[in-house]
């Protein structure tokens, strides 16, 4: 019988393996590959459009507040602030894209899974259908909402002086 670190060293060995392997298996089938591409495609755009918007935004914001505040020694002291701001909202902004991002591509990602095991021959692959595809999209927006809601309450948590060595140590 194998020693239980021979076989979480195999076990890290496979995991380290499957994404070449799942490369080669992706670039052997064309339809897989259509449908590894459609999430990343559409994230991009996704990603593009949604930075496009806070780029915009965030051009309003500073004509409007930093430089006209820059005229005396205060107004220094808040262009300082405003881009601490700047920095922690984009911050917030990236995670929240990231969230969404993975809400809209983890149905596409569930077709992919289930392309690959028709592929790969695997018995009893459940079908899909527009009711498995809206229950899918539910199960994610509700774990996307809990990510959204642990990761505020950590980061909040993080400026409490006392709560965040609770939380991180």
């Amino acid at each position: 019988m194998r020693s239980t670190l021979a076989s979480r060293f195999d076990s890290l060995v496979a995991g380290a393996i499957t994404p070449f392997r799942a490369m080669r298996l992706i670039s052997k089938n064309p339809a897989l590959w259509r449908l590894s591409i459609a999430p990343i495609i559409l994230s991009a755009f996704l990603l593009a459009s949604l930075l496009g918007l806070a780029l915009f935004l965030l051009k309003i914001f500073a004509h409007s507040s930093i430089f006209a505040a820059l005229s005396d020694y205060s107004g220094i002291v808040f262009a300082i602030l405003a881009t601490l701001a700047i920095i922690g909202l984009s911050l917030i902004a990236g995670g929240f894209m990231t969230f969404f991002i993975s809400l809209i591509s983890s149905p596409l990602n569930d077709l992919l899974a289930e392309k690959t095991e028709v592929t790969l021959e695997v018995k009893q692959v459940a079908h899909w259908n527009a009711g498995r595809f809206l229950r899918t999209l539910w199960i994610d927006l509700r774990k996307t909402v809990i990510a959204i809601l642990a990761w505020v309450v950590f980061s909040l948590g993080l400026l409490i002086p006392i709560a965040n060595a609770i939380f991180f140590c």
